[in-house]
């Protein structure tokens, strides 16, 4: 029984292992490069624009139906995200889309987000200390603060010279979290830790409840206000923009995939038109400009780019699809010989965890294992115990060539030997 333990622990670590390299090693002979889009919504046309970089590396320019423009008409066809190309070629035009629009209202009025794939899993490696700066300084300029604040059962408040906990400041803070009816631990922290800014908003924090709440230090005491939000509403993500320009604190991610700015303005919420964001599958790209609002939700398959006005009012939506790496008779290939690939998840705490992903084509192959495990019968019923033959030909129809390679590599379990 030892020897049959030895057997197929050996078997399951080849398997794992060659779930994870035979399809790496089949990319690699295989796959070719995929070319992905960088599309952007013009003013001048109307319509969304994109540029990609072809085979021999040069990046072309295209609108939404197919015409080829120059990296000069194209500039101009984005007016505010090439202005500063415009402004030194002297051909920023003074209107945009009927509006008169400066090139300071231009550089004042834009905001951009992005959330790649993987984000939420190595955020979870992030130290969690955080520096609360004085919202109402004597000067303009911006000082890092001696401390830094973490959230436990208490917000805590941590000399970073000397590692000493400042208890009276800690008191202080987490009474007036309390008395506003904030529940430790803090599920999230949002803010802009940098003295790179024009002037501090503090922090939005997420408290074990669900509930958001803004965090001031003003004059050396904390301003607490518990910010009203919907029930069920899962805050996942949000950014603290600091932009004395826009209307709003920042952008909101929830779980359920939805995208809201929290105005300015009673901390009222206003829904970002989008498509269904999914922080598991999708990466996330939010850009703003004077007139117009831009998201775009892309996956291994494509991107969808939804426009919008700066009133939240939807404009148009936009799907281009992406070429896959492995393509024509290798993909065909490819979903018939790997039922299953094996992975690692970006990066968590205690690092990396493996991942399965099933096949897209798994009865394409449960067919090839099928006939794996007719080989392997063919090859081994005059030798193996039959027991223990069908069981292996089962692993094999549901692994395939995972099972099969080790399985067959391995002696057979004679008749009389168990």
């Amino acid at each position: 029984m030892i020897a049959m333990g030895i057997r197929y622990i050996t078997v399951l670590i080849a398997l794992v292992g060659l779930s994870i390299t035979l399809p790496h090693l089949f990319h690699l002979t295989f796959g070719q490069k995929v070319y992905r889009p960088m599309v952007y919504y013009s003013q001048i046309l109307e319509d969304v624009v994109y540029s990609v970089e072809d085979i021999s590396g040069h990046r072309r320019y295209f609108d939404a139906t197919g015409k080829e423009y120059s990296a000069h008409e194209y500039s101009q066809l984005i007016p505010f995200i090439n202005f500063r190309d415009l402004e030194k070629w002297e051909i920023y035009p003074q209107q945009v889309a009927g509006e008169p629009v400066t090139i300071e209202l231009a550089l004042t009025q834009r905001d951009f987000v992005g959330i790649p794939h993987g984000f939420f899993a190595r955020q979870q490696a992030r130290i969690p200390l955080y520096p609360l700066f004085e919202s109402q300084g004597e000067f303009a300029r911006i000082d890092m603060p001696d401390e830094l604040f973490r959230s436990t059962d208490q917000l805590e408040f941590i000399d970073a010279r000397t590692n000493l906990v400042n208890r009276a400041k800690s008191a202080l803070f987490t009474a007036a979290l309390h008395d506003a009816g904030f529940r430790f631990p803090a599920r999230l922290i949002a803010g802009n830790p940098t003295v790179r800014k024009p002037y501090d908003a503090g922090y939005f924090l997420i408290d074990a409840n669900g509930s958001l709440f803004h965090l001031v230090q003003v004059n050396g005491t904390p301003t607490v206000v518990s910010v009203p939000i919907s029930i069920g509403m899962d805050i996942i993500y949000m950014t603290q923009k600091e932009n004395r320009h826009l209307p709003y604190y920042g952008l909101i991610v929830t779980r359920q995939g939805k995208m809201f700015h929290l105005m300015k303005e009673k901390y009222t919420l206003r829904e970002v038109p989008s498509v269904p964001y999914d922080p598991n599958r999708h990466m996330l790209h939010y850009l703003r400009d004077p007139q117009n609002m831009v998201a775009k939700v892309s996956d291994r398959y494509g991107e969808t780019t939804v426009v919008s006005d700066n009133h939240y009012a939807q404009l148009m939506s936009y799907f281009h699809p992406y070429e896959p790496a492995i393509r024509g008779s290798a993909s065909w290939l490819y979903g018939a010989l790997f039922p299953f690939v094996t992975h690692t998840d970006p990066l968590r705490r205690f690092g990396q965890l493996p991942a399965v992903s099933l096949s897209e084509t798994v009865p394409r192959a449960l067919g090839v294992g099928m006939v794996l495990a007719l080989g392997f019968l063919v090859l081994r019923r005059a030798q193996c115990k039959e027991r223990y033959l069908y069981g292996e030909m089962l692993l094999i129809v549901c692994c395939g060539l995972y099972a099969f390679i080790p399985l067959l590599a391995l002696p057979a379990i004679r008749r009389g030997e168990i």
